[in-house]
């Protein structure tokens, strides 16, 4: 199957264009001014035309698949709430405004929330750029346009919460006096998902199957890592036993060949 696979046209095809593109490198002049082979070698692996396309096709694909499928269902939640003037649906859905951040836990100040909430995603996507490893784009990427969904969702006033569920919701634009405690329609990120003892939303599944699926990459790779150089401690370790070993047989067989037996 796997060999029937690798023949086809279609394979023949991509691998072609892959290696095409690994063959174009726009900084390539600049690069090799650096004097330091092992910075030099990073940079030249990370800016080949084949790295820089397929880090932009990662990046729209799953642009599009967190922030379109995120306010869809932000928009499905709030329109639910607002019909049917009732924000419990279920056992898993609970409707409130997060003003806070952590599942909740930092609440009360909206330009250290939203700080604490940019730097990590700004950070996050120039840690982006400089990869070397395909298999964290994916990841990567939905942790941080998880992260970056939320900070969208924080920007938008839900006005027309306000307006339906006035004894639930409150606008500290309105009243100023009103600022914190969850439920305020300025600088509220929507949540409607019981979990645990938190309320939270799909952006924030996105966040948590990106770190769990990092973390995993991270064991997988440390335990092929130690495997690896238990191999070759085992390996070299028996060339070193081989050779003592026949180190005593040449010093056994001085003249190449076995003593006579005494009769």
């Amino acid at each position: 199957m796997f060999e029937k696979i690798t023949n086809s046209n279609f394979y023949i095809t991509i691998k072609k264009f892959n290696e095409s593109l690994r063959k174009i490198n726009f900084f390539k002049k600049i690069i090799l001014k650096i004097d330091n082979k092992g910075v030099r070698d990073y940079f030249l692996s990370i800016t080949t035309l084949d790295v820089i396309f397929y880090k932009i096709i990662n990046f729209i694909i799953i642009a599009l698949i967190v922030l379109l499928s995120g306010f869809l269902v932000r928009e499905w939640a709030i329109n639910l709430v607002i019909n049917t003037k009732e924000i419990y649906h279920g056992p898993i859905f609970h409707f409130t405004l997060n003003n806070g951040i952590a599942l909740g836990r930092i609440n009360n100040n909206s330009g250290i929330v939203y700080a604490l909430q940019s730097i990590p995603i700004i950070l996050g996507f120039l840690s982006f750029i400089f990869l070397k490893k395909s298999y964290h784009y994916a990841p990567l990427l939905f942790l941080l346009f998880g992260g970056l969904g939320n900070i969208i969702d924080r920007s938008i006033p839900e006005l027309e919460l306000y307006k339906a569920l006035p004894d639930i919701f409150h606008n500290s634009f309105i009243n100023p006096n009103s600022v914190g405690g969850g439920n305020d329609v300025i600088n509220g990120v929507v949540d409607y998902w019981k979990f645990v003892n938190s309320i939270i939303n799909l952006f924030d599944v996105y966040i948590v199957v990106g770190v769990c699926v990092l973390v995993v990459i991270l064991i997988i790779g440390f335990i092929i890592k130690w495997k690896s150089d238990n191999d070759t401690k085992d390996t070299t370790k028996k060339a070193a036993d081989e050779n003592d070993l026949e180190i005593n047989e040449v010093s056994n067989k001085p003249f190449g060949y076995d003593d006579l037996e005494k009769p």
